[in-house]
């Protein structure tokens, strides 16, 4: 007996026996809900299943005990004794910092005050301001050219360097600011009129 093949084999059910028993209408409405967690779960399974690195080593004794002096030589600095000096300015690492300049404590100034003289010390300081404000001394420095001894008590400018931690002031120029004649000079005044205004 023949078979009659179906165009569409989805159109007919076969019975208990493989016979077929008829053409089935599709359904009008066929509506499925799954549970999107388990197709994440079954894909994160296929991506472990594939991923992984499978690393192994065979290290003989000499060899592991090379590869100790090579990284202990290099992590204790031994290796950089062995580098060419041309070679090792050029490698950050390995190149001999250099020393980071210091600033100069010496600045340009100029500072006005009262020039004053220590007999215990027999040196010359500059009192910049009234003691009783707060005032400070500074040392000063004056070359030979500089005559300090006559200025000693008098209201001075004193222009040079200066150096803020020791608080010395190296004198290059002086300027007297109290210009007072050598000699008094008496202003004539009138005595006061003993006679009273008639008003």
């Amino acid at each position: 007996m023949p078979v009659s093949k179906s165009k569409n084999p989805t159109e007919f059910l076969r019975g208990e026996h493989g016979k077929f028993i008829g053409k089935v209408d599709p359904p009008l409405i066929d509506l499925k809900i799954t549970n999107p967690v388990n197709y994440l779960k079954i894909w994160w399974a296929k991506v472990m299943g594939i991923e992984g690195i499978d690393v192994s080593f065979k290290v003989r004794p000499l060899t592991a005990i090379t590869i100790a002096l090579i990284v202990g030589s290099l992590g204790f600095g031994v290796g950089r004794l062995t580098v060419p000096e041309p070679f090792s300015k050029y490698v950050p690492f390995l190149a001999t910092p250099e020393p980071l300049p210091t600033p100069n404590p010496w600045r340009n100034t100029a500072y006005t005050g009262v020039v004053r003289y220590s007999d215990t010390t027999k040196k010359y300081y500059l009192e910049v301001g009234p003691a009783a404000a707060g005032g400070e001394t500074i040392n000063l420095e004056a070359p030979a050219n500089v005559a300090l001894t006559k200025l000693v008590g008098k209201r001075i400018l004193a222009v040079g360097q200066v150096n803020d931690a020791i608080k010395l002031l190296k004198v290059i120029d002086v300027s007297d600011l109290e210009v007072l004649p050598s000699l008094a000079i008496p202003i004539p005044t009138l005595p006061p009129s003993t006679i009273e205004p008639s008003l």
